[in-house]
């Protein structure tokens, strides 16, 4: 009596290494209709901290003083 489960891994290559997915480096551009989308399924916890940091970035664009070079 073989009470073993046999589990289909599809990341395993015939020689038994694991393929895993590549890593993504520098700026992924989602469309504000996706950002929106991962923002809804988060954690209440998560929403309040995005929006608080959206609050904070606006006041801190509010404060900048920005100075243009003249030609002399």
């Amino acid at each position: 009596m073989n009470s073993r489960k046999q589990t289909k891994n599809n990341n395993v290559q015939g020689n038994g290494s694991v393929q895993e997915p590549q890593p993504l480096y520098g700026f992924v551009s989602k469309s504000p209709e996706e950002k929106l989308a991962d923002l809804v399924f988060k954690p209440d916890i998560e929403k309040l901290q995005a929006f608080t940091k959206m609050l904070r970035r606006n006041a801190t664009l509010k404060r900048g003083i920005v100075t243009y070079p003249t030609e002399k």
